[in-house]
């Protein structure tokens, strides 16, 4: 095999490897990496409250009014720490902060489920 094949067989097997290890959206990393914000998790942890990272989707358009949308509806639930609801459209995810000492992470998602259940919006909460 001469020199200049070599070279453009693993160029190009390089670039197929390249090719899979593209963001998708689905795994959990995507999600989280979507709404992921470091100062608001630092300091989440620094008052002692939890993150909690959900999957939401249904028959809605994704776009900017439905992300304020979201927003402001998340935003309003008991033990939400203010101002720290993160919408992503694509991959559609949502990430809060919440007070342990105040609600769970199954009494929000149930809130927010009874919530967007007019939108016919579903929400899902990933694993910790």
């Amino acid at each position: 095999m001469n020199r200049r094949f070599s070279n453009w067989l693993v160029a190009n097997l390089l670039g197929l490897v390249s090719l899979n290890v593209l963001a998708c959206g689905y795994c959990l990393e995507d999600r989280i990496a979507s709404v992921y914000d470091h100062v608001l998790v630092a300091k989440t942890k620094q008052l002692n409250q939890k993150m909690l990272y959900l999957i939401w989707d249904g028959p809605a358009n994704r776009d900017e009014a439905m992300r304020h949308e979201l927003i402001s509806i998340a935003s309003r639930l008991p033990g939400i720490t203010k101002g720290s609801v993160r919408v992503s459209l694509e991959p559609a995810t949502i990430g809060l902060a919440y007070q342990p000492l105040k609600i769970s992470r199954e009494q929000v998602e149930a809130l927010l489920l009874q919530r967007l259940k007019s939108k016919k919006i579903v929400v899902s909460s990933l694993p910790e």
